[in-house]
């Protein structure tokens, strides 16, 4: 094969690899971006089947032969949809409450509310810090947080169970959407979080592994099309000085072919991988303590006012309950608050061990598959034949792409192990509650204080 086709051949397979590294680089998910344009674009925010479904007057008839055809094609569906069922259930506000972004209507404004209490940052692998200003929750248990939690828990309690959900989700989307619309009213800024940790997190196991997977086979690619020809370049000696000279030249430059390529990962993987990782790992811990310790410390705070109600100078029987239904739905709805919360976090620890597992395997699996495609057309059109071309680096280049190739496998194997310091004992669970002994507590205390007042008037 002439050198003018060899060049050709490796331009074309190095082009196609770096086109696709860079569209993995410049977006989470390149089939979404256009259909994301086109919803933005809109006036109005799309709603998903859930939410119509959840409007009064919908008829509830089950529609088995759309919901069939919309399961058949629910893989698809998914690829080129422009938000997921949680990204939704975000987006979303509950009428009679304060929105908390500044604005009257249309999906909820995180850019101009959020965001601006979290710091971004990195240049291939990206970050996320976590003010103190993020924080909610953050004003003492006053009368009008104490009436706010109470119409919030009241609603919460005779809300409908919906049991529609869209086939064209995945399941852990669906649970983590229903959770959210549950508890966005006060949570929202803790589900988003985490579902930002997770895309965050997920993205740079993605682009690790696109750009270590297009790294190796770059390697590879220049040293079948381009060390022979880099190798004619210099000048040989007669004799056998002259043949062992061009056998180490050879061996020399396939050699550091291989090493650059080892630097290359080295240098993405400890020099802003690991450090942006495992920032994002500790952050989201961190989170976690402070946001279910003040969920804790809303608890015992009610749990103390729920006790005291029979305590004062009030008389007034009705008054008297009141203050008990009120501070009795807001314990318990707190309650229902921390437990919720530590489901989405599995299932947010359960997304990103699934998605990274896929990303780690299918994104070689579908370099490897382009490159061997794009080689054995290129070998029809161009009449060569690939055993010769595979001989041609020789045997050191080989050794190594094997170094190269195991280095390669251990970093993708260790992609998880920056976020691996998830501890639940680093917070206080649902657990920690002890919501049993809480009822107990405030239950006893009415049944002693109603016993004592019998027994005074039996007397």
């Amino acid at each position: 094969m002439h050198e003018a086709e060899l060049f050709i051949c490796g331009a074309v397979l190095l082009g196609e690899l770096a086109l696709l590294v860079l569209a993995v680089l410049m977006s989470r998910a390149p089939l979404r971006a256009v259909p994301r344009l086109i919803s933005k674009a809109g006036t109005k925010h799309a709603k998903t089947a859930v939410d119509i479904e959840a409007e009064p007057g919908f008829d509830a008839t089950p529609d088995y032969k759309n919901r069939l055809g919309a399961s058949a094609f629910s893989t698809f569906r998914r690829v080129f949809r422009p938000y997921s069922a949680i990204e939704y259930a975000l987006n979303g506000v509950d009428a009679g409450f304060e929105r908390g972004d500044g604005r009257t209507d249309g999906p909820y404004d995180y850019a101009g509310n959020e965001e601006k209490k979290l710091g971004r940052g990195g240049i291939l692998f990206h970050w996320i810090n976590v003010k103190p200003s993020y924080m909610p929750d953050v004003a003492r248990m006053s009368d009008e947080v104490s009436d706010t939690y109470h119409s919030v828990a009241k609603k919460f309690f005779s809300a409908q169970v919906n049991i529609s959900a869209d086939v064209g989700d995945l399941y852990e989307d669906v649970d983590g959407a229903v959770i959210i619309r549950m508890f966005r009213i006060r949570d929202r800024r803790g589900y988003y979080l985490l579902n930002e940790m997770r895309r965050v997190i997920n993205d740079n196991v993605r682009k690790l592994s696109f750009i270590y997977t297009g790294i190796v086979l770059a390697v590879l690619v220049g040293g079948l099309f381009f060390l022979p020809t880099l190798r004619e370049q210099i000048p040989q000696q007669q004799g056998v000085l002259g043949f062992v000279s061009a056998a180490f030249h050879h061996g020399l430059t396939g050699l550091s072919l291989c090493l650059a390529g080892l630097f290359l990962m080295w240098l993405t993987y400890y020099m802003e991988y690991v450090p942006n990782q495992r920032n994002n790992g500790r952050e989201m811990r961190s989170f976690l303590s402070r946001y279910m310790s003040r969920l804790s410390d809303r608890y015992r705070d009610s749990l103390a006012n729920a006790r005291a109600v029979t305590v004062g100078d009030e008389t007034d029987s009705a008054k008297l309950s009141a203050k008990a239904q009120k501070w009795h739905k807001i314990v318990l709805w707190i309650s229902f608050r921390a437990f919720f919360m530590e489901s989405f976090v599995r299932n947010v620890l359960y997304q990103i061990g699934r998605n990274c597992g896929y990303y780690v395997v299918l994104a070689p699996l579908a370099l490897l598959f382009l490159v061997a495609f794009s080689l054995l057309v290129m070998a029809d059109v161009f009449g060569f034949a690939l055993a010769p071309l595979f001989a041609e680096p020789g045997i050191v280049f080989y050794i190594g792409f094997a170094l190269l190739v195991l280095v390669y496998l251990y970093f993708l194997s260790r992609a998880m192990t920056p976020i691996d310091e998830m501890n639940q004992a680093d917070w206080l669970g649902f657990d920690d509650l002890n919501v049993d002994q809480g009822m107990d507590q405030v239950v006893g205390k009415y049944a002693e204080d109603v016993g004592y007042w019998k027994g005074r008037l039996d007397r």
